[in-house]
């Protein structure tokens, strides 16, 4: 049986990951196509989720998997660079951000599928609804704010390197700062909170189209060379 190796495992980590934790999202409750509600209505969230129950499991276990595949795909492409210049030092603070904010995201899943379990006609339950919801906001705040700053550094290190477009890495970067700057505002500002957070998730498409593309040049980079040597796009 051929064994695949981990440059083409972690290449389509990067394509896969990313576009599953996107298209979950899409469908869970309180997201974009289903009740796109603000993240602050701890009510109107736990109504969603409890109505379509099904749907937030499936789409909560979704994210969750996309994102570690995400993860286990940067740190792939990373390992396989195999240099000890300060721009692996860079993306490797920023590797580190990345998986804080994707712990965070991951135990935020959680929380959303424990809250899918709320009754609504049970008043003790709203409560402990409204106790979950107030983890799962805080949890979100401080792990978006290392999403951003992880892809920010983690951009700037692969923008030095040869291996991969600079441009499009500088792009990213600008975004990642964007992505940071909203969220500090969000943060700070509570009225312009809801706004802030549409502001990042256009951020996260640019992060997943980003994430494809390296997937696919780390892909082509395997299937052309050994897997020993670097990769990247």
């Amino acid at each position: 049986m051929r064994v695949i190796s981990a440059q083409t495992l972690g290449g389509l980590s990067l394509i896969v990951g990313p576009v599953l934790a996107f298209v979950c999202f899409l469908f869970r409750p309180g997201g974009v196509l289903f009740n796109n509600l603000l993240m602050d209505n701890t009510l109107a969230k736990s109504v969603a989720l409890e109505r379509i129950h099904t749907l937030a499991t499936v789409s909560s276990i979704g994210i969750a998997l996309g994102l570690i595949l995400a993860l286990f795909g940067q740190i792939a492409l990373l390992r396989s660079l195999r240099s000890s210049s300060s721009d692996e030092a860079l993306s490797l603070l920023g590797l580190v951000f990345l998986a804080v904010g994707a712990v965070g995201w991951v135990e935020m899943q959680g929380l959303n599928l424990e809250m899918a379990e709320t009754s609504l006609e049970y008043a003790p339950s709203l409560q402990s609804a409204a106790a979950v919801f107030g983890v799962e906001f805080g949890i979100s705040l401080i792990a978006g704010l290392a999403i951003a700053f992880g892809f920010l550094l983690f951009s700037l290190g692969l923008a030095s390197r040869d291996e991969f477009n600079r441009i499009t890495a500088g792009i990213i970067a600008v975004v990642s700062v964007i992505a940071l700057v909203s969220q500090i505002i969000g943060i700070s500002v509570t009225p312009l909170l809801s706004t802030m957070i549409q502001i990042n998730r256009i951020c996260y498409v640019f992060w997943a189209i980003w994430s494809i593309s390296l997937g696919v040049g780390f892909l082509r980079r395997s299937a052309s060379k050994p897997s020993h040597e670097g990769t990247g796009n």
